[in-house]
């Protein structure tokens, strides 16, 4: 015999009843009265859904927030246990809150109807529908955030595969006194087996050259799995970087291991705020976002505290307006501000830090640049090992901080690199190097944007001091310049860029003035135009220096094809015609295909004609 109970739309049981069952005697809970069938089922214990309320309002809620189980217990209705249920979309309960909430067990209603929790949140039974609530106050919740990274899944390819990457370019140059011609291959070669990786780079120079070379820069294991990136093997120290700087080191190769939580299985929202806009609804509600009178979103949102999304506003730093609006109404209103920027590259937030730890055996050349003693040791082979890490965090427009503590042979380093965003329009930054053996090094950069692109201006300088062990160069420059968007103003304007470099240390100044526009761009074809000049003075001489001078017309074509002819001037007085032609593949082993040819046109030169080839492509396939 098959027998349902239903109480209010809340509960619904379905039990299976024995003769004695039937004739159960009620209950009387309250001023109730409760059948006898369904209180031998409470009495054993059911599981009924919670729902949120906010304390302000008196509409009854259909907002699920936990399930409890009760039971009826000497004549008591009695909570034995709750679990919150973490539903997207949905209110998230403080942690003080929860976990009060979590630890309840065993706990009587009042008069069977309430439980007080914390003082911001209680239990309320309606016992003529059994329709649970937890009514809480607005500090017994707190934000919904959007999720500033997410983790790949597990490889849904279970088989071996490869994938191969390979540049081939050849060289001719024709002198007054013979030519000579060159070529070079460069592989770099990857085996995968799910989340396995098995990576091999190398080159080979002067292909069928009695003089040619081979060298492999790199063969290591890899696994980047669950946001944890693992490569031991043979590295270039350029693969330790995952976040660590090694400007100490001037190339060289590492047999050892890296280890952190910076992969490539980690895709980071950088589109979001920097700091969060939150908003709290009362009661299911929409949010409607104004910037200068304009509608940017409108964002559906149940009862509770929950940031909005901006990951599709445009970008930059600007105030909106954010109404709240529940039951056709707007019951709260209020400004706040939006901070985008492009150059952020991380998610804010101490909980955000990255982090790796290396080591292993290192292969590096001991050189000294030391001015007029420079000294080449030749090959040495040291210990290595060392750590670093990144942070974001929300100050003005991001504080992005990155530091690298490492040592090898006698040495100890330290680099820090220190980068903030004032506003969308102006950054800051600074990167220094320390060592035991006295060196230092410090650039300090600033770069400014006009509003409305009219251009930008930049400026870094670079100091720097040789201590007694460490291999790198001593630096003493400076560098400025602005870029002019006269398109802004002026159609097809194009951009005008003037910049100055001086290195101190050799006595060397270089002056440019470049200019590039658009001068057609249709259906079939777009024609580009670029021209500048480049002033040198060598070695602090008061000559007048010497130019050289470029233009060029590009031509991007249908079918990634893309087509430059030019000519230029060199300091020595010669001109040359130049032509490049590039075409992309979307299909097939060959990805891109490119050919460069340069010749003299008048003037003294050693160089009459110049030819360039170069192929890109990659092949993949199962194994």
């Amino acid at each position: 015999m098959s027998f349902k109970y239903f109480i209010g739309g809340s509960v619904f049981l379905s039990l299976a009843l024995t003769p004695g069952a039937v004739h159960s005697a009620p209950v009387k809970i309250g001023h109730y009265v409760i059948p006898g069938t369904f209180a031998r089922s409470l009495e054993q214990g059911m599981t009924v859904p919670v729902f949120i309320r906010y304390q302000e309002t008196d509409e009854k809620s259909q907002q699920k927030i936990a399930d409890a189980v009760i039971s009826l217990v000497d004549g008591n209705i009695t909570v034995k246990s709750i679990m919150v249920s973490d539903l997207p979309n949905n209110a998230v309960l403080a942690d003080k809150t929860r976990e009060m909430v979590e630890k309840i067990g065993n706990v009587k209603f009042k008069d069977n109807t309430a439980i007080a929790l914390t003082p911001e949140a209680r239990l309320q039974l309606n016992i003529s529908s059994f329709h649970l609530e937890m009514i809480v106050s607005r500090d017994a919740l707190t934000e919904a955030v959007v999720a500033r990274s997410s983790l790949l899944g597990p490889s849904s390819v279970d088989r071996l595969t490869n994938v191969l990457n390979y540049s081939f370019g050849t060289y001719y140059n024709d002198y007054q006194n013979g030519n000579s011609s060159r070529s070079y291959l460069t592989l770099d070669n990857t085996t995968s087996l799910r989340e396995h990786h098995f990576n091999i780079n190398g080159s080979v120079y002067g292909i069928g050259e009695s003089n040619g070379s081979s060298n492999v820069y790199r063969a290591m294991y890899e696994r980047d799995y669950e946001g944890y990136r693992l490569a031991l093997g043979m590295l270039d120290t350029w693969n330790v970087q995952s976040i660590a700087s090694l400007n100490a080191l001037n190339g060289g190769k590492i047999y050892g291991a890296s280890y952190g939580n910076k992969g490539s299985t980690v895709v980071e929202n950088t589109s979001l705020s920097l700091t969060p806009i939150t908003v709290f609804l009362p009661a299911a509600g929409e949010v409607h976002v104004f910037r200068d009178g304009r509608l940017l979103s409108v964002q559906n949102f149940n009862m509770g505290s929950y940031e909005i999304d901006t990951s599709r506003f445009p970008y930059g730093v600007y105030d909106v307006t954010v109404d709240i609006v529940v039951n056709g109404r707007t019951v709260n209103t209020r400004m706040s501000r939006v901070n985008k920027i492009f150059s952020r590259q991380q998610a804010a937030g101490l909980h955000e830090i990255s982090w790796q730890v290396f080591g292993g055996s290192l292969d590096y050349d001991r050189v000294s640049y030391k001015r007029n003693h420079y000294r080449d040791l030749g090959s040495e082979q040291s210990w290595i090992g060392g750590g670093a890490a990144s942070l974001t965090l929300a100050v003005l427009s991001g504080l992005n901080m990155k530091s690298t503590l490492y040592g090898f042979d006698s040495n100890a380093v330290n680099e820090t690199d220190i980068t903030l965003n004032v506003n969308e329009y102006v950054s800051v930054g600074a990167q220094t190097m320390l060592a035991n053996d006295g060196t230092w090094r410090n650039v300090s950069n600033v770069n400014v944007s006009a509003p409305g692109g009219f251009g930008s201006v930049w400026a870094s300088r670079e100091d720097s001091k040789i201590g007694d062990r460490l291999p790198v160069q001593e630096r003493d420059n400076y560098s400025i310049g602005g870029t002019i968007n006269l398109g802004s103003v002026i159609p097809h304007g194009g951009s005008l860029t003037l910049s100055q470099t001086e290195n101190r240390y050799s006595g060397n100044k270089y002056r440019n003035i470049d200019y590039s526009t658009t001068l057609y761009a249709g259906r079939y074809a777009t024609v580009g135009l670029r021209a500048g000049v480049q002033r040198y003075f060598y070695n602090n001489t008061n000559d007048d220096g010497r130019q050289e001078r470029y233009v060029s017309l590009d031509f991007s074509l249908p079918l990634a094809s893309w087509l430059s002819v030019g000519a230029s001037r060199d300091r020595y007085g010669a001109t040359q015609g130049n032509i490049s032609a590039r075409k992309q593949f979307k299909d097939g082993p060959i990805t891109s295909a490119g050919v460069s040819a340069s010749t003299r046109l008048s003037g003294r030169a050693e160089l009459r004609q110049r030819l360039f080839r170069q192929w890109q492509c990659q092949l993949q396939h199962p194994i």
